[in-house]
């Protein structure tokens, strides 16, 4: 046996022996039923929600010119996305920056996408921190973009309107 069909056998395990599945989304629920034998009626979604921290920031007047994404950039996640339209925008490459907050440094071959697309080192940057730091930049971001192609919650976008920061998502 590899160690995903281990893996999965232990999960189905785990989903035979509870009395009760939690869901953060009928997207996970709806995968979960894909891959597992569970009976519906022990499946239930219950939405994750944001910490008060997130609302109790105050709208700011004067933004930073900035594009933000949160979170893992790969796959599903589509940053690159992101990347290519904020790099057709001439407007948007000298008046605005693209800011990556988490997900790790931009590798390797990003750093090469950004570089073949035109997009100047100072136009785009990758930044974490705390869950502070985090509300400091959404609450005074420009806006927030959330490019991902397939979402099972969303917190991000959640996040972003607590602190009343404009949203585009796909």
């Amino acid at each position: 046996e590899g160690l995903n069909s281990v893996q999965a056998r232990r999960k189905q395990e785990s989903l035979n022996r509870a009395s009760q599945v939690i869901c953060i989304s009928e997207e996970t629920k709806r995968q979960l039923k894909a891959h597992y034998q569970v009976d519906d009626q022990r499946l239930h979604v219950v939405h994750l929600g944001v910490s008060n921290r997130f609302f109790a920031e105050k709208k700011r007047k004067n933004r930073r010119r900035e594009i933000l994404f949160v979170g893992q950039r790969s796959g599903y996640k589509d940053f690159i996305t992101l990347v290519k339209a904020f790099s057709l925008s001439k407007s948007r490459l000298e008046n605005f920056r693209l800011v990556a907050f988490g997900g790790g440094e931009f590798t390797l071959n990003e750093k090469k996408e950004f570089r073949n697309l035109g997009i100047a080192p100072n136009s785009i940057e990758q930044i974490g921190g705390n869950d502070q730091a985090l509300i400091e930049r959404y609450s005074s971001a420009s806006i927030f973009v959330a490019s991902s192609r397939i979402e099972g919650f969303g917190l991000p976008v959640v996040e972003a309107m607590a602190t009343q920061t404009p949203v585009i998502c796909s």
